[in-house]
Formats: structure tokens, C-alpha cells, sequence
């Protein structure tokens, strides 16, 4: 055999070992990019869920720290800040802007809720007598507009509660796949090829969307897929639907040798090549990160990662 065969066939077998590995690392990120979205929209609605039960009330909200693989905390435990039921009630209600700001959007459609802000001294319409006492009676025993059938979540508890879902999910809950001590200072989770920065995740807006039950059925059906509508019975003739849009960034590091390829290309050049500058020899292999976004009544998803699908919540009584 001689130098030439041997040497077209070392390259032959070089380019289909790379090649082999694109396609793996190809395949690869479309299947776990798509998992790691649905993923974040469980954790999403899980953390609406846990939102949604009121857990501050038997201090469930109390969840334990995650920590990381240097042994540090990474994720909270403690979703609402505070520690006793009636300062979280004025955190998420009697004080916060955001639900003052959404009742004043919701005021005048559903009597109970009126009532409830007459209570809590936010609004509502004027009211004497017994409907006086019942609105003090349900802001005395922090009723909500969830107890009401009505769909409102505070933002930065559901953001909260979702880091902690995505990092306990992501992470299966081994400490060693959360790192903490990256050189560039932010922790992420290492899962199937790509850094998830759970720590960075945001809950970016919630839409409200009021539909009524008897002029909606379709678009109902379509948001909540609630299929059984003329058999169940409602409280309230209107619904409102949260739409849930979220951003997460996630960065791919790859599960072949090709990550490593690539990495001593860049710091390793042969000395001279780039304009026979020595100092080129060593350089820093940089991971770009970018956004996973999606949710909300679209389902549309910004970047270049295949992902979609709508993500709405909805409260039904």
C-alpha cells in the first residue's frame, strides 16, 4: 500500500468520523432542544399550580434549598420572602402593585371580586351593610381571586417557583449537574449536551384574556382544552386566561469529541498562520448562550432553536 492510499484513507476515515459526529450532534439538539422547552413548560405550570393551592397557607411554600455541585445554594427554597401567612397575603395582594394595577384592568365584571377590593381598601365599588362586612370578612381571611374562580398569578412568585422546578427537574436531582463555579460566574445545569441557566430563567409577561362562557365555547375549548363544557357548571359566566410567555437561556456544549475538536482549534493554531502573531496561540473557547423563549396565547419562539407551543393557565369553578 502505498503513502498516498494511506494517507486518503487516514482523511477518508477523519471526515467520516466528523461527519458522523455532526449528524449525532445535529440530531442530538433537535431532539433534546424540543425536550428541554417542554420541560420549562411543565415547570411553568406546575409553579402556576403551586401558585394556585395557596401553599403559603400550610407553609408548603417553604421548599428546601437546591444546592450545587461546589456545595453552595443555588436556588431558594422560600418562593414567597416572607414567612407568615399574613405577610404574604399583603405581599401578593393588599400591597402589590401588580394585583392593583390588574384589578383596576378587572374591576366591575365579577361582583365577588368588587367585593374583595372593597375589603382590602384597593377599589371596588362602594357597598353598606352586610356586603360591608362580608368584603371585611373575606380580606380578614385572605380570601383570594383564585378562592373567587377567578385566574390572577403574581408574576415574581410563579418566576420563583419555576427556577426551582426547572433546576430540581434539570438537574435530576444530583447536586453534581448544577454548577456553580463556572469561570465566567454563572451557574447552570448540565443536561443532555447544553448548559441550561435555570438560575436566569424569567417569566417575561402574563396576558390576561376574558372569555365568556356562553359566546367563547370554541376559543375556550382551543386555550383550556376543556372538551365537556355543556356538562360542567360554572360560577362565573366569564373566564380569564393567563397567557405565559418565559426565557431561558440554554447553551449547547455537545456530547461527541467535536466540542473538543473545535476547542483545540481555536487555542492551538499552528504559531505564525494568523498574522504570524505568537500571542494567537492561546485563546479562550468561548460557549454563546442564547434565549429558549416561548409560551403565551402564540406559542411562538424567538431564536433559532426549534421550539413552540402556547402555554395558558385558567382557574374554572
Amino acid at each position: 500500500m502505498g503513502v498516498k492510499t494511506i494517507f486518503k484513507a487516514l482523511i477518508g476515515t477523519i471526515v467520516i468520523l466528523l461527519l458522523s459526529m455532526v449528524v449525532i450532534e445535529y440530531i442530538n439538539v433537535a431532539t433534546f432542544s424540543y425536550q428541554i422547552n417542554q420541560l420549562t413548560r411543565l415547570s411553568v405550570k406546575k409553579a402556576c399550580d403551586f401558585y394556585s393551592k395557596e401553599t403559603y397557607k400550610s407553609n408548603v411554600g417553604l421548599l428546601r434549598d437546591i444546592v450545587g455541585a461546589s456545595g453552595n445554594n443555588v436556588i431558594g427554597g422560600n418562593i414567597y420572602d416572607y414567612n407568615t401567612e399574613e405577610e404574604i397575603y399583603n405581599s401578593l395582594y393588599t400591597n402589590s402593585s401588580d394585583f392593583i394595577n390588574w384589578y383596576s384592568q378587572h374591576s366591575g365584571i365579577w361582583d365577588n371580586l368588587d367585593l374583595l377590593a372593597y375589603g382590602l381598601n384597593i377599589g371596588g365599588k362602594t357597598v353598606g351593610g352586610g356586603d360591608a362586612l362580608t368584603a371585611k370578612y373575606m380580606a380578614d381571611t385572605h380570601v383570594t381571586p383564585i378562592n373567587l374562580g377567578v385566574t390572577y398569578i403574581d408574576k415574581d412568585s410563579i418566576e420563583k417557583a419555576t427556577k426551582w422546578n426547572l433546576t430540581a427537574i434539570i438537574s435530576n436531582g444530583l447536586a453534581n449537574n448544577i454548577i456553580d463555579n463556572s469561570s465566567d460566574g454563572r451557574a447552570y445545569t448540565r443536561y443532555k449536551g447544553f448548559r441550561v441557566y435555570t438560575t436566569e430563567a424569567q417569566i417575561t409577561g402574563i396576558d390576561y384574556r376574558i372569555l365568556d362562557i356562553n359566546n367563547d365555547v370554541s376559543e375556550i375549548k382551543n386555550l383550556t382544552k376543556l372538551e365537556n363544557l355543556d356538562s360542567m357548571e360554572f360560577e362565573n359566566s366569564k373566564f380569564v386566561v393567563a397567557g405565559i410567555t418565559y426565557s431561558i437561556p440554554i447553551a449547547y456544549e455537545g456530547v461527541t469529541p467535536l466540542e473538543n475538536v473545535i476547542k483545540l482549534t481555536n487555542e492551538y493554531r499552528v504559531k505564525g498562520i494568523a498574522n504570524r502573531d505568537a500571542d494567537k496561540g492561546n485563546q479562550t473557547h468561548l460557549i454563546k448562550s442564547e434565549n429558549l423563549e416561548g409560551g403565551g396565547f402564540s406559542g411562538s419562539s424567538l431564536g433559532s432553536l426549534p421550539i413552540k407551543g402556547e402555554l395558558t393557565f385558567i382557574v374554572t369553578r
